[in-house]
């Protein structure tokens, strides 16, 4: 258990590290654009699975999923500017992980980032068959 944290708390790093690097050096183009919306999703579900390993397959297949949803809400919040109604700096920390611009094709690309994660979940699933025969 104790190397799953290890290996999710890895790829975490190295996608929140791209993430940040993609925010700070990057303003404009296809990256800052997309590439970072669709990494959002892989960063959060690994992000979760360092601290819960060991979820049963139908919670480990919804995880994805519920961020999905996680995501289309904070789209949501964006469209109806809550943050600024609510006070809610647009620099401040709050304000960036919200966000203040709703995109639609943000949605498409949470979208992507969560077929991306079940790529990731099926290559898992078949690498443990195969180290059990």
């Amino acid at each position: 258990m104790k190397k799953m944290r290890l290996l999710y708390a890895g790829i975490f790093l190295a996608l929140l590290l791209t993430e940040i690097c993609i925010g700070a050096f990057l303003s404009s183009g296809f990256i800052r654009f997309y590439l970072g919306d669709i990494l959002v999703l892989p960063v959060l579900y690994f992000l979760v699975r360092i601290f819960w390993v060991r979820p049963s397959r139908g919670n480990c297949l919804l995880l994805p999923l519920g961020l999905f949803g996680v995501g289309a809400m904070a789209e949501l919040v964006q469209a109806f500017g809550l943050a600024g109604r609510l006070g809610i700096a647009r620099d401040s920390l709050l304000g960036i992980l919200i966000g203040s611009v709703c995109d639609p094709m943000d949605l498409l690309c949470y979208g992507i980032g969560t077929v991306l994660t079940f790529g990731y979940l099926l290559a898992e699933r078949q690498l443990r068959k195969e180290k059990r025969s």
